[in-house]
């Protein structure tokens, strides 16, 4: 009887214990209004949850529809997309290309600098000078010379040319005149050094200064004499030709004035020169300067 009375006790005590729970769990954790609406576990009313949830879908959806209408709109204009897509990547490759020919073209300039300032450093440079010397009595200056220096790197095959001119000025009260006469042998010994540098030529005649100053003085006697006035001048201008250490032939032309070394002159203005060395003209003439008289030379002017 006991133990069936204390069996019936603890069954009655776990059923209270259970009811008590069952109505923890359903009893509000505090009083609710009217418009309150009823939290789940995790704090959240249930409406919001609902709405988040249709929002959700309809984001999706929007999302597929774009998906699928992109798709489609690719799918049709597939050949004009291509298009694009391969003149966009012809155009760039145009553009790569004038980038890369405009920096290669830059270096071939700054190459052909180099070059130049190579070719420079490399290149002789010829001084020339015109000098008189006194004879040997120290009484007048007898001889003119032409000097030629080389102050820069080494030159080969060194050859020389002369042109020189009497250029004569005709005066008279009613006339002003001149005349450019070519002169041969002025200049007819051409002494090489054998040194490619320094003084490498020196080029003379036998007392052509002297010869020079007998015609013109006898020349100012006829002009006096006949009421005008004459005056000679010697123009010098030499030829230059060289080989530099890259084997390249180089042609130089100088006007060689006293005093002062000689005037490089441009090519075309040296050829120019330099053609009328025997004359001009079909009745081309010059004078041997120890042939050629003082009445020679004024009958030049009728």
């Amino acid at each position: 009887m006991c133990s069936a009375a204390l069996y019936m006790k603890v069954i009655m005590a776990k059923t209270t214990m259970k009811k008590r729970e069952k109505s923890d769990r359903q009893k509000p954790s505090k009083q609710l209004g009217k418009d309150d609406v009823a939290l789940t576990d995790n704090k959240m009313p249930k409406k919001e949850i609902k709405n988040r949830e249709n929002i959700t879908i309809q984001e999706n959806s929007r999302t597929n529809t774009f998906i699928k209408k992109s798709r489609f709109f690719l799918a049709e204009n597939k050949i004009f997309f291509e298009t694009i897509a391969a003149f966009s990547l012809t155009l760039m490759a145009v553009i790569i290309s004038w980038v890369q020919l405009g920096i290669a073209q830059k270096q071939i300039d700054l190459l052909e600098l180099q070059t130049q300032i190579e070719r420079q450093q490399a290149s002789p440079q010829f001084v020339v000078i015109a000098r008189q010397y006194w004879n040997d009595e120290k009484t007048f200056a007898a001889d003119d010379k032409i000097l030629i220096y080389n102050q820069g790197n080494i030159a080969y095959n060194i050859d020389v040319d002369t042109a020189v001119f009497f250029k004569l000025t005709y005066i008279s009260q009613a006339e002003y005149k001149e005349v450019l006469v070519p002169i041969n042998g002025y200049y007819t010994i051409h002494l090489r050094t054998g040194d490619a540098t320094g003084l490498v030529m020196t080029l003379e005649s036998d007392s052509n200064n002297l010869k020079r100053w007998q015609i013109q003085d006898e020349l100012g006697e006829l002009a006096k004499n006949n009421g005008v006035t004459i005056n000679l001048e010697v123009q010098r201008y030499l030829k230059l030709t060289y080989r530099d250490t890259f084997d390249v032939e180089h042609t130089q032309y100088y006007f060689v004035p006293l005093i002062y070394g000689g005037d490089l002159l441009e090519t075309a203005e040296g050829e120019e020169v330099f053609s009328k060395k025997f004359g001009i003209g079909t009745e081309a003439k010059y004078y041997d300067l120890y042939e050629v008289t003082a009445q020679e030379l004024f009958n030049l002017f009728p």
